[in-house]
């Protein structure tokens, strides 16, 4: 590990909410779970945080099937070295019934053959947006073949905004909860989060 940094800009003090922001942060995302530092850092800026924070929470109860969604965010998240997002993405996908075949399966990636052509696609998905910021014709046919408009729509959303989140987590060293899970190491010892995050 390496040396705790500083968090570059302090969550805001629950004494500070007001207006739209309290009102926000009062209602959590999971029953019983305080607001995420990534929720109360961005709620410095009262202007953008209800936007981000409504915008977030509509791609959590979408079209997308919660399974699905939670594949392409670790995914995402796994190649950004999210392990922020990661640490509360990995519950929600054991409350949906993933397992630990899942998770490595998701860290190796799309050529996994222990996935079906579909979830290929999904996590293949989050590899050409980190690759390319564009999806091949095959993924976006394999994505398309199971999927409705909106749906799809949801995956280009989900994406980026896990990879966007993964940017401001890694970026102003904002550290998920010691409780919460680490990403795994690909089996091999491979890992595209580096340990010192």
């Amino acid at each position: 590990m390496a040396d705790e940094m500083p968090q570059l800009i302090a969550p805001l003090p629950e004494d500070e909410w007001e207006g739209e922001v309290q009102a926000r942060l009062g209602v959590a995302w999971v029953p019983g779970v305080p607001p995420s530092k990534l929720r109360t850092t961005l709620a410095r800026h009262p202007g953008l945080f209800p936007l981000w924070d409504e915008f977030g929470s509509s791609l959590l109860r979408g079209d997308l099937p919660a399974r699905d969604r939670e594949i392409l965010i670790l995914r995402t998240v796994y190649l950004a070295g999210g392990a922020f997002e990661w640490a509360y993405h990995e519950p929600i996908a054991r409350r949906l019934g993933m397992t630990d075949a899942d998770m490595q399966a998701i860290v190796r990636g799309p050529d996994d053959p222990a996935l079906d052509d579909y979830e290929a696609a999904l996590l293949r998905t989050a590899d050409e947006f980190t690759g390319q910021a564009r999806l091949s014709p095959s993924t976006w046919a394999a994505l398309s073949a199971r999927l409705s408009d909106r749906q799809l729509i949801e995956v280009l959303l989900v994406a980026g905004l896990y990879r966007e989140n993964a940017f401001i987590t890694n970026t102003l060293g904002i550290d998920p909860p010691e409780h919460l899970p680490k990403p795994p190491r690909a089996e091999g010892g491979n890992r595209a989060v580096a340990d010192d995050q």
